[in-house]
């Protein structure tokens, strides 16, 4: 169900007073009020996405990326979508977050970041050796190759 008024006027107070540079003037909070009122498509997701917002942000950041902070997590309900820079909500973000989820749920082994700083590996074979172990040591079996049955034809 839609946020009620009520609910979406909490937000835009919660979001003044947690977050610097956030104007106290009644137009300005009226458009994020608007925004949110637009985008967001349900009482839960209004309440977890200011949540996640006002506890990752110290200012406010705009209304491009209050907008793309919200397609970080959800499908804006007025079918509008923005990318974001705020750290933590970058499509980088969403890739890691992803990455570590499958690996968890197919039981694989995270590697640890190698102990080498890249100078160090361009220029020492025994650091390549370390990384190749460590890689090595966190790979359970390799799969074979899918059969493909291609029929070959021969120019004349």
């Amino acid at each position: 169900m839609k946020p009620t008024q009520l609910e979406l006027l909490r937000a835009v107070k919660r979001m003044s007073i947690r977050l610097k540079f956030f104007e106290k003037d009644p137009d300005f909070q009226m458009e994020v009020f608007n925004l949110l009122e637009s985008m967001v498509g349900t009482s839960e997701q209004l309440e977890k996405f200011i949540s996640n917002l006002v506890n990752r942000c110290n200012e406010w950041p705009g209304f491009l990326e209050l907008r793309g902070a919200f397609c970080f997590s959800y499908k804006p309900a007025d079918g509008i979508s923005a990318e974001c820079t705020i750290p933590g909500f970058t499509a980088a973000d969403g890739e890691r977050t992803f990455q570590k989820r499958l690996a968890l749920e197919s039981g694989q082994k995270q590697l640890p970041p190698p102990d080498v700083e890249p100078e160090e590996l361009a220029e020492s074979e025994e650091a390549r050796v370390r990384v190749y172990r460590l890689i090595l040591d966190g790979v359970k079996s390799v799969p074979k190759p899918p059969v493909v049955n291609m029929k070959v034809r021969r120019m004349p």
